[in-house]
């Protein structure tokens, strides 16, 4: 049963951010509206501690809470499209999963289009994980998590190790993750109406941004396509209703086909990335903590254990 302030979240992603994305706005304005957004309605933890860095040469900040035990790194690429987002909009999430999982969190404010389109993010994005590698960083105490085109992003990171034949992490956790740009999964059309967030002409603007007229059937940008093989344990979760669902299930899918481990999450009646309300609505809380338990279950047996901390009660799903 969905809470009420699940409900009421719907309610406002329909109401009034799906429209708002609608709007033809120039991408300068529209990270002006997810930023005040996200001070209007994401909660900040009291006890954030930020420590701004730059890894690879790519701006970041690293991210944990007051008196926090720290057994590793959590390297979380944010969602938006390829065009927006930022250390402010993530910076709550991603301090949140970082104390959930007993990891120091490092957040980087990869390039984005249209001013620097493909494939400025992924190759920011590799630059940082060598950064971490060669700053000393156990590969088996990292943990590679992002959001919708951040889930992409991964995707690829994880595919581009294996190419550079780079040590894996020791897991990855996707939330709701873009992974064909082609756009052929059946729930584009399917959830166009039913998806509380996201507006199908927005999607397909921020994607043709961020292509740049560049054959959308490249791994790097459509991971989908790319070597699946020798991947490290990963969550994938999406939810039923949004247009993306298909992405991640036929992620997850191709990798267990591909012999790896893919733990398919698949929520009802919350919009897309609902963990962005982690503090205000019961769901985020859950979904977080069922990305929080995964990692910390797959990175246990890699050295010590990680530090435990306590967790919200998980929510029943498909």
């Amino acid at each position: 049963m969905v809470s009420l302030r699940q409900r009421l979240s719907n309610g406002v992603a329909r109401a009034v951010q799906k429209p708002l994305l609608a709007l033809p706005l120039p991408f300068w304005l529209s990270r002006m509206t997810f930023e005040m957004n996200a001070f209007l309605l994401y909660k900040r933890p009291r006890d954030l501690v930020e420590d701004d860095a730059a890894l690879g040469g790519v701006p970041g900040v690293w991210l944990t809470r007051a008196g926090q035990e720290e057994g590793g790194v959590l390297l979380f690429l944010h969602g938006g499209g390829f065009v927006m987002g930022s250390q402010r909009s993530y910076r709550h999430l991603v301090a949140h999963l970082a104390a959930e999982t007993g990891l120091r969190g490092y957040l980087p404010d990869y390039a984005l289009a249209p001013e620097h389109p493909f494939p400025a993010a992924p190759d920011d994005v590799l630059a940082v994980y060598r950064a971490l590698l060669e700053a000393g960083h156990d590969p088996c105490r990292i943990a590679v998590a992002g959001d919708s085109a951040g889930g992409c992003l991964a995707a690829v990171l994880l595919q581009d190790i294996a190419r550079e034949g780079l040590p894996m992490p020791a897991v990855a956790a996707l939330i709701s993750p873009a992974t064909d740009l082609r756009g052929t999964a059946p729930s584009l059309e399917e959830n166009r109406r039913r998806d509380h967030l996201l507006p199908a002409s927005w999607v397909r603007r921020a994607v043709a941004a961020y292509l740049d007229g560049r054959d959308a059937s490249d791994p790097r940008l459509s991971p989908l396509l790319g070597a699946v093989s020798g991947l490290p344990p990963m969550i994938v979760q999406v939810c039923e209703g949004e247009m993306l669902r298909d992405d991640g299930v036929r992620l997850a899918e191709a990798v267990r086909e591909a012999g790896g481990m893919a733990d398919l999450r698949v929520w009802t009646d919350v919009p897309h990335v609902w963990h962005l309300m982690r503090g205000r609505v019961p769901e985020a809380d859950q979904g977080l903590a069922e990305l929080a338990e995964f990692v910390r279950d797959n990175m246990a047996g890699a050295g010590r254990d990680l530090p435990i901390a306590p967790l919200p009660s998980q929510r029943d799903v498909l």
